[in-house]
């Protein structure tokens, strides 16, 4: 399923962010030469990076892919990218002329993987999405109705935190009052090559784990 197009929902809904987290990449000499020029302070950290890749496509389609890392002791610690969609402000111009550089979303980011190599990796992965056809995904469970105000309070929304120990993934629903659909949550480890395709195999194998959420044949 392509929960990150850029055109129209897929099925009723659409990814709105997919993290990945690694300790445990290789630092390769290439890759290491690709982000030298965008090494940032973070924290006590001297030697992090940012990278930021942005797609042509405006909000709230849009993606843009953010990576973070840290570099100690010639070897790379505490990893992440992100895909996420664009926000409704535009970007500030420093991040705009950075993804330029590294040749915007999909294409520097196609270049990113060929500089990291491929590598199999253990991901600790998080999925983002928003179900906005809620009859086409029946949940088996209910939520209780919701008041729009407690008191003199408004009501913002409400949470169901799930656990399935077997498969080792946490899921989280939550329904707004002022949205017609809710938004879910997958978190799990996956495998998966770092590879441009990863993004959606990640995907894939956490959707295929929250299936039985829903009364869907």
């Amino acid at each position: 399923m392509d929960f990150f197009s850029e055109t129209s929902d897929v099925d009723g809904l659409i990814g709105l962010s997919l993290t990945l987290r690694s300790k445990d990449l290789e630092f390769t000499p290439a890759f290491r030469e690709f982000v030298s020029p965008f090494k940032s302070k973070c924290g006590e950290i001297e030697t992090a990076f940012d990278l930021t890749f942005l797609s042509k496509t405006k909000s709230p389609l849009g993606i843009y892919c953010f990576c973070h890392g840290h570099i100690i002791e010639d070897k790379l610690r505490h990893f992440l990218i992100s895909l996420r969609r664009k926000p409704k402000s535009e970007p500030p111009q420093e991040m705009i002329q950075a993804s330029e550089k590294l040749g915007g979303y999909p294409g520097g980011l196609s270049n990113f993987f060929s500089a990291l190599g491929e590598q199999e990796v253990t991901w600790g992965a998080s999925l983002h999405v928003a179900i906005l056809k809620p009859k086409r995904w029946p949940l088996k469970a209910s939520f209780q109705k919701m008041p729009r105000n407690v008191g003199s309070f408004r009501a913002r929304q409400q949470e169901l935190r799930l656990k399935n120990a077997k498969l080792n993934v946490n899921a989280v629903l939550t329904l707004s009052p002022d949205i017609t659909g809710f938004a879910l949550e997958i978190n799990s480890d996956e495998v998966a090559s770092s590879n441009t395709a990863c993004f959606d195999e990640v995907g894939e194998q956490l959707w295929s784990k929250a299936k039985s959420l829903f009364d869907r044949k």
